[in-house]
């Protein structure tokens, strides 16, 4: 494991330093502007980082990114325009094929005049502030992209599931709802409890066994029948009553089951909002069931909802995930959720890693359905990359929420 210690100096010189008032944390001075000079001691990073770079960033601004030059074991940037008041600083290290091997970030706050503080685990000394920072090596410590593949390696692709091992018993000859084998539960189950994590969500998800019995009484109606229907006619054939309690709190589908049900539902957020997205993560509830046959699956996302305090809830939850994400599943369309706030009437931007605008293609607000959540479709979005591909994402104009807006970036991966 390698610990490098960076001395950040974020010192500020504003246009306006002849003035006695002073900025305080979180505010802005908006005549004020200025340089941020940042200054990294490298002389402990590993071999392989050959370039950093950086950004900034803060509601209703533009990001800036910029380059840090490498010279005698110190890496030293200035950013040029940057305002007093809050901003978040991140840092990418790079490999000699340009791409991101190292990522870390934290808050900055700006003052006029003044040497501007860091929080994150740091000490800070006389002029300077002291970051350290773990280099995973693969024998230590993951980093978190390191710990991203590796739950994307042992959960995601530890939860496919084959044909043969679903070993679904029933017949619809005899109306028998049959069972699916334990490691189609078990399986199924861990896929969901992977997407709640990928998010930041509690992965705790449980399968009730009576409401998998009941799930199965659902697939089976809808195989039976042919068709997917959340309210089925009592004449149905199979009909139970309680299948069609199934049906009317469950996802359904038609032609996947298990793990690769659950990522279709993840991956459809084209379909009322995201509706089925948001009903998996963000449903409220703990105690979930499931039932398939070889052609038709529901699972139960209703349920006794626990009474959650207001601050165990996540500020918001996008997806794709802020932070690291497998490019496998990046899809087409990108959601905002946020458990409180009115996302009716906000605005989505996007840049990528060059500052270059993004254009992307708001759909229609659709409320209900789990936490308020907004949905977009970016254009030219780059997947297959073998470089890691940074895209920032900016949401405004929030109502009835303690912040109007939220920026973050999104760091595409390949999990190889």
């Amino acid at each position: 494991m390698f610990r490098l210690q960076i001395y950040v100096m974020l010192g500020i010189i504003l246009f306006y330093s002849c003035q006695q008032n002073s900025t305080e944390p979180g505010g802005s001075d908006n005549r004020a502007s200025g340089t941020v000079s940042l200054a990294m001691d490298i002389a402990k990073a590993p071999a392989d980082v050959v370039k950093i770079a950086g950004m900034i960033y803060r509601p209703e601004h533009d990001t800036i990114f910029f380059d840090f030059k490498i010279k005698d074991q110190l890496a030293t940037a200035n950013v040029e325009n940057v305002q007093s008041g809050e901003w978040t600083l991140e840092v990418f290290a790079y490999n000699k094929h340009d791409i991101i091997i190292y990522a870390g970030s934290t808050v900055v706050i700006v003052y006029g005049g003044k040497i501007t503080p860091v929080a994150l685990h740091l000490n800070p000394t006389t002029g300077s502030i002291v970051i350290e920072v773990t280099w995973g090596d693969g024998n230590g410590e993951l980093t978190p992209r390191g710990q991203i593949i590796q739950d994307y390696h042992e959960n995601y692709l530890g939860s496919i599931l084959g044909s043969d091992e679903l070993g679904w018993t029933g017949d619809i000859s005899d109306c028998s709802p049959g069972t699916i084998s334990e490691a189609a539960l078990t399986r199924t189950l861990q896929r969901i409890n992977y997407f709640k994590r990928l998010v930041g969500m509690p992965d705790n998800i449980i399968f009730d066994p009576v409401k998998n019995d009941q799930c199965q009484e659902a697939a089976l109606m809808m195989h039976a029948n042919g068709s997917l229907s959340h309210s089925p006619p009592q004449d149905w054939n199979c009909y139970t009553a309680a299948g069609a309690d199934a049906l009317a709190n469950s996802l359904l589908g038609y032609g996947l089951h298990t793990g690769n049900f659950i990522t279709t539902l993840i991956k459809s957020a084209d379909f009322s909002g995201a509706a089925h997205r948001r009903l998996l993560l963000f449903s409220g509830s703990i105690d979930f069931g499931y039932g398939c046959t070889t052609a038709y699956s529901a699972l139960r996302v209703y349920g006794d909802v626990p009474d959650l305090p207001a601050e165990s809830l996540p500020e918001y939850l996008p997806y794709p995930p802020a932070g690291y994400c497998p490019a496998e599943l990046v899809f087409d369309t990108w959601s905002f959720s946020s458990p409180t706030g009115d996302l009716s009437g906000v605005s989505v931007t996007m840049v990528d890693a060059a500052g270059a605008v993004v254009p992307v293609t708001t759909d229609n607000y659709v409320p209900h359905y789990g936490f308020t959540t907004i949905t977009w479709r970016p254009d030219n979005i780059i997947t297959d990359s073998p470089e890691d591909m940074v895209y920032t994402v900016t949401v405004s104009d929030i109502a009835g929420h303690s912040s109007s807006s939220y920026t973050y970036n999104v760091i595409i991966i390949q999990p190889d």
